[in-house]
């Protein structure tokens, strides 16, 4: 059987997790879970960053449009931007159509939405 729509469930739960819960932290709430809230941000985009390299065209795809959805709602941190844009330039090489669309779609969605960080100044600088 198939376990890839497990899979994209899960996907779909982590990011779900990091867009409502541990992105939006008050700054008067206690330090302790502040840096908890980070850990645990840090670890489940690392999570989703493993579930790139899939076995199924379906599952990476999904996690593709995940990180999508992550840019779009201002839910990762731009000091990971670099990674993001790594792995979805590998994607444009993936065997499956769907994955290179989504990557495509993904890399879009950063240049629209981000343009500021591919200037020549010294705000960041992607090796790609």
């Amino acid at each position: 059987a198939e376990d890839y729509p497990l899979r994209n469930a899960l996907v779909t739960t982590l990011a779900n997790i990091v867009i409502h819960v541990l992105t939006n932290i008050d700054e008067d709430k206690d330090p302790q879970n502040r840096i908890t809230y980070h850990k645990a941000k840090e670890r489940f985009l690392g999570t989703l960053l493993e579930r790139v390299y899939d076995k199924h065209a379906f599952a990476r795809s999904k996690v593709i449009e995940t990180l999508d959805k992550l840019v779009k709602a201002n839910a990762i941190p731009k000091d990971k931007y670099p990674t993001f844009v790594n792995i979805a330039c590998e994607r444009l090489c993936d065997v499956s159509a769907f994955v290179r669309k989504q990557s495509l779609k993904f890399l879009c969605t950063l240049v629209r939405m981000h343009h500021n960080i591919f200037s020549t100044g010294d705000e960041c600088k992607f090796s790609t």
